[in-house]
């Protein structure tokens, strides 16, 4: 609901890759905690609470009550992952939809976004794929000097990123691969999954591809991985949602941040990772309200005060912008990141 909020309202850092961080149109990077405007937006949700627009069972935080939603016909939209939510058109949720009906992806809404010009009405996405924070490396120490075991180590490397090392990563094992089938992708020949893989992925995921390839597959490392697999788990109503939206983002309809230092650093997609220091990630640890009062974890003892905003319209011993910036050591936060997001750019800029 935080993230949504951003989407209604135009506000940037509630879906960002890194804490609330976005880069600014100044080029320096801002926290969406200790702005204004984000509360603005929160407040606006609670207004919609008020109005009874949003599902009281996530207001009284009753998470099994929501699952029932759609089946009920209680709910007519969700926020969330095309892919896994489309499901519900599957013939083993039938009962979820009525005669005619189809659940799919729709358009971000349009929305008044301060990209540094004035008036700026656009769609605009800041959920976008970014680089993941972990990899694989090779140790100087196990290695030494043996050249061949250098050789097969980078041998290995070489092939998760080859072509074939793709196909295995993002599918599995050949055993999970219709032999000989191929279908385009993206103008690529990618392999049709076997009968097999997607009669297990409705036993094992009910029909989630994502839940299937954490708990199950295993392609969840840190490779290349194609979406080819996971296109053909969605479905037909899924794709045809998810193709409209491709081709909005194609034409421009839909703006997003760029993985790269855009034109308009606006747009540039904050970093998953920044360059700090021991010293600077203990630093930011000692902030301990910064954390605990914005947890994305779920449990009852768990505070967001972004989500007591909405639902509740108030949090306690909360007042906005200023309690993060002064109280919870937000603006030192940001210094250090801002220091790093600098260090960073000199890098890049002087790299040879």
């Amino acid at each position: 609901m935080v993230r949504f909020a951003g989407v209604l309202f135009g506000v940037r850092g509630l879906e960002s890759r890194q804490d609330y961080l976005y880069v600014g149109n100044d080029g320096k990077l801002h926290d969406a905690r200790q702005e204004t405007a984000t509360y603005d937006a929160l407040k606006r949700m609670n207004d919609m609470v008020k109005e009874g627009l949003i599902s009281e069972a996530f207001i009284n935080n009753q998470e099994e009550n929501t699952k029932k939603y759609l089946e009920n016909d209680l709910g007519f939209m969700h926020y969330d992952y095309n892919q896994t939510q489309t499901i519900y058109n599957q013939p083993e949720d039938s009962k979820t939809l009525q005669a005619g009906e189809k659940y799919m992806a729709v358009m971000v809404p349009v929305s008044k976004w301060n990209d540094g010009k004035a008036d700026t009405f656009m769609r605009f996405t800041e959920s976008w794929r970014s680089v993941k924070t972990d990899g694989w490396g090779i140790s100087k120490a196990g290695i030494g000097n043996d050249t061949n075991k250098l050789n097969a180590c980078l041998k290995l490397i070489d092939y998760a990123y080859s072509p074939e090392g793709t196909i295995l990563m993002s599918y599995g094992p050949d055993a999970f691969i219709k032999k000989g089938e191929t279908f385009n992708f993206n103008g690529e020949e990618m392999p049709v999954i076997a009968d097999a893989t997607r009669a297990e992925l409705w036993e094992k995921a009910k029909g989630n591809y994502t839940n299937y390839a954490r708990m199950y597959l295993g392609s969840t490392l840190s490779f290349m991985k194609s979406q080819a697999f996971e296109y053909q788990c969605t479905t037909e109503v899924g794709r045809e949602g998810a193709g409209y939206i491709s081709n909005a983002i194609a034409l421009g309809t839909i703006k997003h941040p760029e993985l790269a230092l855009a034109s308009n650093m606006w747009y540039t997609s904050v970093p998953t990772v920044l360059p700090t220091t021991k010293a600077d990630n203990d630093l930011i640890n000692s902030y301990t309200n910064l954390t605990k009062q914005f947890s994305s974890s779920k449990g009852d003892d768990q505070v967001n005060v972004m989500v007591d905003l909405i639902a509740k319209g108030s949090a306690q011993g909360f007042s906005g912008a200023d309690t993060v910036k002064n109280d919870y050591q937000g603006a030192s936060y940001l210094q250090v990141k801002e220091q790093a997001w600098e260090e960073l750019q000199d890098f890049y800029k002087n790299l040879k």
